[in-house]
């Protein structure tokens, strides 16, 4: 068993192709984590398919031509969870 993190810039559970990739890599018996936008009225961590599922505060893409994967990761905290990444209640 392999452990993997994927980071999209994205809704998970809308966009096909890297929610594919990562239920069949979980499939196989592969432990991942999917590091994605966040989604209305989702919570910010779930399984999906076997998927651990982490949505960040950022809802929407911002308004650039190009993503700037920095700010994604590590200007925007993730909702329900605090500077350590670990759960808080909300």
């Amino acid at each position: 068993m392999k452990k993997i993190c994927m980071v999209a810039y994205t809704n998970y559970l809308s966009d096909a192709r890297p929610r594919r990739e990562a239920e069949t890599l979980a499939g196989r018996g592969d432990r991942v984590d999917f590091i994605a936008l966040g989604e209305k009225d989702r919570p910010s961590l779930e399984t999906v398919q076997g998927v651990r599922v982490f949505r960040m505060n950022q809802l929407r893409y911002r308004r650039r031509r190009r993503p700037q994967l920095r700010s994604f990761l590590f200007e925007v905290p993730m909702r329900g969870h605090d500077e350590a990444g670990a759960p808080v209640q909300e």
